[in-house]
């Protein structure tokens, strides 16, 4: 019996492991470090975060965002934002070094108004020029995205992608996804948002940091705004990506942060220097009442225990 259960339990995992490969990318190494770290007993908390994320069947790549609001309109060629950069025919034009008045905008060029043609440097996000990346278990925070190539600072890592919705869809949504439903959700203006919990880019994998080795910037592409992952700093080979989410908090329910940098505030969406004067305001107020001989109670931050993991 005991020796069935042991098949039972490996068919199930193995059946889990392939599963997620599929669904995530995965590589072999990747699949075998999460078989190992799933055999740990159920209560761990590593192994219910691979049990979770394993698990996950419904979430789908996507190479595009997919509108579930009115599209706007493609830009008419009369109103083509172009650049001043002068193309000469075997250099490459509309980089940093020719100051592409495009580029100094956050706006990419378009294939029908750049005369620089396929020679044009401002056209990344469109023509997704990521460097190798890979998914892997970061152990507390779940799946990460690693550097599989060295990465040069400012070099756009991805382009954050997923269903484009509006306020009250955004509503509806974080109403109905329970506490244990991963949520990835970033914030394009006070109205418009892309949701990648279901549907989404490798973008959604890079976790946060309170010391990040890259930033998001908004770029307007053919009268689209679209968020890109860029390099703040050359990346190793090997390094794992992750920038600030500016998570926000709402009263006193925080959610913990576990990028373990050197400055991490302990809580996503609070400086290091406001935790200082936090935790200095609470031990002045211990010392006050201590000296009094009443007890105050003292706020104290608390995990958010209805967010996600990183």
């Amino acid at each position: 019996v005991s020796t069935m259960r042991s098949l039972h339990v490996w068919r199930t995992w193995s059946e889990i492991c392939r599963q997620t490969a599929s669904e995530f990318d995965l590589r072999e190494e990747d699949v075998l470090f999460i078989w190992n770290e799933a055999k740990m007993p159920p209560h761990d908390e590593k192994s219910r975060a691979v049990k979770s994320q394993a698990q996950q069947q419904n979430w789908k790549l996507v190479h595009r965002n997919l509108w579930r609001i009115p599209r706007p309109k493609a830009v008419k060629s009369q109103d083509i934002q172009r650049c001043q950069c002068v193309y000469k025919r075997g250099h490459p034009c509309c980089d940093d070094d020719e100051g592409c008045t495009n580029r100094a905008m956050f706006v990419e060029c378009l294939s029908r108004a750049c005369e620089a043609g396929d020679a044009c440097q401002n056209r990344r996000i469109q023509r997704q020029e990521y460097p190798k990346s890979t998914v892997h278990f970061a152990g507390r925070r779940g799946f990460g995205l690693k550097a599989e190539e060295d990465v040069t600072k400012g070099t756009l890592v991805q382009e954050y992608m997923g269903e484009i919705i509006d306020d009250d869809e955004w509503r509806r949504r974080l109403a109905e996804y329970d506490h244990d439903t991963p949520v990835y959700m970033f914030t394009l203006d006070q109205e418009t948002y892309i949701d990648a919990s279901m549907y989404g880019s490798l973008a959604r994998f890079i976790n946060h940091s309170c010391d990040p080795n890259c930033y998001t910037q908004k770029w307007q592409v053919g009268g689209e705004e679209r968020v890109g992952i860029f390099a703040n700093r050359d990346i190793q080979r090997g390094e794992e990506f992750s920038y600030d989410y500016k998570f926000e908090s709402f009263g006193s329910v925080m959610k913990k942060c576990h990028c373990g940098s050197r400055n991490c505030s302990g809580f996503m969406g609070f400086k290091r220097n406001d935790w200082v004067r936090e935790q200095s305001k609470a031990e002045k107020c211990s010392k006050e009442a201590e000296g009094t001989g009443r007890k105050k109670q003292v706020k104290r931050p608390r995990e958010n225990r209805t967010g996600t993991d990183d």
